[in-house]
């Protein structure tokens, strides 16, 4: 996260570094991007970077972080007991719905660079307290034996998502056919096959 320097710092100077590291991130893959472009392009020094960031991935998780918020804002889940099926399917929308416009770019490759420490920075919000199985650690009816196995399962979840996301930014599919990708795979956990065909 960044420094208190950051946050001390006018406001159209903030949105100046974080439009130059949304640019460089929205036009190469993760490893290619260059601190010392973000910099330049915002009109700091190197060295003022790090002033504010401690890296590139701090900026990078840092964007995330603040996209996270408006979706939780968007979807009133900052309090309150969550529906975890409803719950990616809101996270599908709000991916989703950010095709043709100008954070596509930016998108298209944190869908690209995904990995899975990035699924977990993206979807932490999903992830559950270590006492969670001894209040009723459930989702639509179906029971977990540890939180490891919850973990699991949301990290499936997660990956299923972005599997769906990807195809549709990459026009492999149109918005219905990655929806009903989405919701096989859901139903994966819900009933253990997919609906609908044989495995």
């Amino acid at each position: 996260m960044p420094t208190e320097a950051f946050y001390k710092l006018e406001p159209a100077k903030k949105e100046q570094i974080l439009a130059s590291a949304i640019h460089e991130f929205s036009e190469l893959p993760y490893e290619k991007v260059s601190i010392f472009k973000i910099a330049q392009n915002a009109e700091v020094s190197r060295s003022g970077f790090y002033y504010y960031f401690k890296d590139k991935r701090d900026i990078y998780e840092y964007i995330i972080y603040e996209l996270k918020c408006v979706f939780l804002e968007k979807y009133d889940l900052q309090n309150g007991s969550i529906d975890i099926f409803k719950l990616c399917e809101n996270i599908f929308d709000y991916i989703v719905s950010f095709k043709n416009t100008t954070w596509e770019a930016f998108f298209r490759k944190v869908v690209s660079n995904m990995n899975a420490d990035d699924l977990k920075t993206l979807f932490s919000f999903m992830d559950m307290p270590d006492h969670s199985c001894e209040i009723e650690c459930t989702m639509d009816g179906i029971k977990f034996e540890s939180v490891d196995q919850l973990k699991g399962t949301v990290m499936f979840l997660a990956t299923s998502i972005m599997f769906s996301v990807a195809g549709y930014m990459d026009d492999e599919y149109d918005l219905e056919a990655a929806e009903g990708k989405l919701h096989n795979m859901l139903d994966i956990i819900r009933f253990g096959i997919i609906k609908g065909e044989k495995i």
